[in-house]
């Protein structure tokens, strides 16, 4: 079971945050979502017309991935990553070392290959859009023709919207600074206890999470807690969480100073938790256990 399930379903790790909830974190979410009610908050209407998040929100990662790369000046931005470790073994290489995208749809689907790719990756075995654009590539060379499709279109025209929409306003979610090396799928020390548990990304001193929906709540907070006081050695020397709703063209940033009085006892009494409660044999598996990949080429 995953971190994100642990932290949904009653579990001691949900437990564990729940015996410890108080004034303040309620205070977080309903700023929160006050916060978005005021600045840029939703007035078109825009809204996920798919339930395939998952693919959605990797896509999202990785077009947030490719724009901090763009930020650094690092045109090979997904050198690294899950995705381009499995984008290698097939035909889609090319369409990321020697392609610019020219419109929002074709950088969608750009970001939907390398998404597939990724899950492709974790999975061990080849995601249903890489099946179908596969076929496009063979049949019609140019990838980023299959929207004029019709048959490919009507099967992934809503997909491809929804990832347009939230690779489209992830730039204007927050100002990211130059020469922050960021690190995709971050796992931590207790990982291999938790399910695995790798965050979106990490950036710089900032743990960042992806969120396709519009409201903040209490699992997106409690998530990025979890991954950071996973980071029992401080290895990542987190100082804030960042959750980016690009549907609501802002982010939420929370300093860990106002979080922990002391955050090192509280990520041993976390990781007492977690070795008192889950054995690592229990989620040591190929699909489960990642290790971390940092996203540059450059050294």
């Amino acid at each position: 079971m995953s971190l994100t399930k642990k932290i949904i379903a009653k579990s001691p790790i949900l437990e564990w945050f729940e015996a410890r909830s108080n004034a303040g974190i309620d205070k977080i979410i309903s700023n929160a979502n006050q916060h978005f009610a005021t600045a840029n908050s939703l007035q078109r209407g825009e809204t996920l017309k798919s339930t395939n998040i998952g693919l959605i929100k990797a896509a999202a990662v990785y077009g947030l991935l490719k724009h901090i790369g763009y930020i650094n000046g690092d045109r090979n931005w997904i050198a690294n990553t899950y995705a381009s470790k499995y984008i290698q073994k097939d035909k889609f290489d090319y369409w990321f070392t020697g392609i610019f995208t020219k419109s929002m749809s074709e950088e969608a689907i750009q970001c939907l290959i390398a998404g597939a790719g990724d899950i492709s990756y974790r999975i061990g075995r080849e995601h249903n859009f890489l099946k179908d654009i596969s076929q496009h590539i063979v049949d019609n060379k140019d990838i980023f023709s299959a929207t004029s499709n019709q048959r490919w279109a009507k099967t992934w025209k809503n997909i491809l919207e929804d990832t347009q929409l939230l690779v489209g306003y992830l730039p204007r979610c927050y100002k990211w600074e130059p020469r922050t090396l960021p690190v995709i799928s971050p796992t931590f020390e207790l990982s291999n206890q938790t399910g695995g548990a790798d965050a979106d990304l990490i950036i710089g001193d900032s743990v960042v999470s992806v969120v396709p929906g519009r409201e903040f709540t209490l699992t997106n907070l409690y998530e990025l807690l979890a991954y950071t006081l996973l980071d029992t050695d401080d290895t990542y020397s987190i100082k804030k969480l960042i959750w980016l709703f690009p549907l609501r063209q802002t982010a939420v940033v929370v300093e860990c100073n106002k979080l922990f009085h002391n955050i090192q006892r509280t990520r041993e009494e976390f990781r007492e938790m977690v070795e008192a409660n889950y054995q690592v044999d229990e989620f040591n598996s190929s699909t489960d256990s990642f290790d971390t990949l940092k996203y540059s080429s450059q050294k």
